[in-house]
This record gives structure tokens, sequence and C-alpha cells, in this order.
């Protein structure tokens, strides 16, 4: 939300969908599809979205816990709405965070993860650091 804007609702579900690859114990590769969600206020919406390559680096805490590491590369995709019609953004940059997992059983794992994709947009749409916290499960096919 532009700072200019003092009723603006920037807090905002989001859905991820990833794929990776365990390279070893410690190291996995990573592509993922976010929708980031949206941003309003009075007379404007912003959409977004992002596809993304990253590499995680996990390391293991007490049993099956680990802490983990992200860092890769995002492209980001905004579209206005209201006075920002027929305006999108498409931008790329770096994307990182910090996160726990755990295994369930041998296939089945939780996470729970923050993770940055700094400076979407930033031309005709406002520049913003998006923030996510997420909770997701995933499955190994071993």
């Amino acid at each position: 939300c532009p700072s200019t804007v003092p009723s603006c609702d920037d807090t905002e579900t989001s859905v991820k969908v990833f794929a990776g690859y365990q390279l070893n114990r410690i190291l996995a590769a990573e592509v993922a599809f976010t929708n980031l969600g949206k941003s309003d206020g009075p007379n404007f919406e912003v959409k977004g979205h992002a596809w993304e390559a990253s590499g995680v680096a996990a390391w293991p805490l007490v049993g099956p816990v680990s802490v983990y590491g992200r860092l890769g590369i995002f492209r980001g995709v905004a579209k206005g709405g209201g006075i920002q019609a027929h305006t999108s953004e498409t931008n790329y940059g770096p994307t990182y965070g910090l996160g726990l997992q755990s295994d369930v059983t041998t296939n089945l794992g939780v996470r729970a993860e923050w993770q940055a994709y700094p400076a979407v947009a930033g031309s005709t749409i406002t520049r913003s650091d998006v923030n996510v916290i997420s909770v997701s499960a995933f499955w190994r096919f071993r």
C-alpha cells in the first residue's frame, strides 16, 4: 500500500504450489507459483503473483525437525484495478526465507515459513516488499 493511503488493506491470503528435488539430506532445489493476494484501498486494487526458483538448505535440529533457509529468484507480476485499471508490471528479483520443517511420515512433511519478495512492481504500480507467512504440507515421492 502507498504510504499516502491511510485506509489500505494489505493483509491477504496467499496460495503457493511448489515442486522440488532433494539433492541430498541437506540441499534441495524447488520451483513454485505463489498467488501473493491483493492490496486494496478506497479507489484502487493491486493483485500479484510470482513464479520462483530457489535453493533450500536444511539443518536437522532434533529427530524429524529441521530448520531451513531459502534463496532464489522470482518473476513477479502486479496487476492494478480501480484508478490503476489496465496497469500491469512484471519484474524480477531475489527471494529468500526461513522456516521449520518436520517429517510426519517417511513421505509426508509439514513446514512453517516466512518468505520475502522484495521490490515487487515499482514503475506505474507502487513498489512493495511482499512478505508471506505460510504453513504447508508436502509429499516426497521415493
